[in-house]
């Protein structure tokens, strides 16, 4: 994939994330440094096009949503990123699946939503209270959580 951005490949790079999909029923796993390299070779060819209608067919499986998250935040679609992100449960994400998130809000400038995700993990860490799908809690209050 990363090839395929390096020589400026967007086809390939659409046609090799669109296999690498169909093949993870073989076992291959698809994670944020693919999707993150389609985004490049998209920002290249300037297709964002490709990247919201990629999103759009990732969300309707759950396995995927994280994937489709991702790819709505690539294609300057904050919102809908942000709504998709809701409907994933907390409990199946894992340290990637966060890491992934702040790092895709982060390249597209999205530093709230970071700093949101940052709390998050706190909360799942200093409680055993989930904080509510990327609702803002206060320092202080995490601090008191954490006592």
């Amino acid at each position: 994939m990363k090839e395929c951005v390096d020589l400026r490949q967007g086809d390939m790079a659409h046609l090799l994330f669109r296999a690498a999909i169909r093949f993870r029923k073989y076992g291959l796993t698809v994670g944020l440094p693919f999707v993150k390299h389609l985004f490049h070779s998209y920002k290249h060819e300037n297709a964002i096009v490709l990247m919201l209608n990629m999103a759009e067919e990732l969300r309707n499986e759950p396995s995927l949503k994280l994937l489709a998250v991702l790819a709505y935040q690539f294609s300057n679609k904050s919102s809908e990123a942000i709504a998709l992100l809701r409907e994933v449960s907390r409990t199946s994400l894992t340290t990637s699946d966060y890491c992934a998130l702040s790092e895709g809000f982060g390249v597209c400038g999205c530093y709230d939503e970071v700093y949101d995700i940052a709390l998050e993990v706190m909360g799942l860490n200093l409680s055993d209270k989930v904080v509510d799908n990327l609702t803002t809690v206060p320092i202080e209050a995490a601090a008191a959580a954490a006592a």
